[in-house]
């Protein structure tokens, strides 16, 4: 698992892009980002042209003043993104999103717990 914060998940979408244009596995399964955004720089817009299939969850608080546009800009950079609200503002969720933490922690860990997808490289094992 690889947990990301506000610019954090920055640096966690600049290192899949770059993994995925070398050709390289990501050594997680699943980023975790918190309160992201999109990469702003534009000479790194190469590396987002599709977007990335990783599995990736992402939180945001509705209070949070980048909510909207953290929101639209970094849920388009992925497939198919987990996304998960809590009420407060740009932290992680406190006690009283207690529930929303727990299904966090749900999702984060169906993915460690499933079998990564064998590559034609790999030996089947039996």
């Amino acid at each position: 698992i690889l947990v990301g914060f506000s610019q954090g998940c920055i640096m966690t979408h600049l290192v899949a892009g770059l993994l995925r244009e070398r050709g390289e596995e990501l050594p997680w399964r699943v980023a975790v980002q918190f309160c992201g955004m999109r990469v702003r720089d534009s000479k790194y817009e190469r590396l987002f042209e599709q977007p990335l299939d990783t599995p990736c969850i992402q939180i945001y608080g509705k209070e949070d003043p980048y909510y909207e546009y953290g929101l639209e800009s970094q849920r388009a950079m992925y497939k198919d993104p987990q996304i998960f609200m809590h009420s407060e503002g740009h932290k992680f969720p406190g006690s009283q999103d207690a529930e929303v933490s727990r299904s966090i922690a749900a999702a984060a860990l169906k993915f460690c717990l499933e079998e990564p997808p064998m590559d034609e490289a790999s030996p089947a094992t039996s």
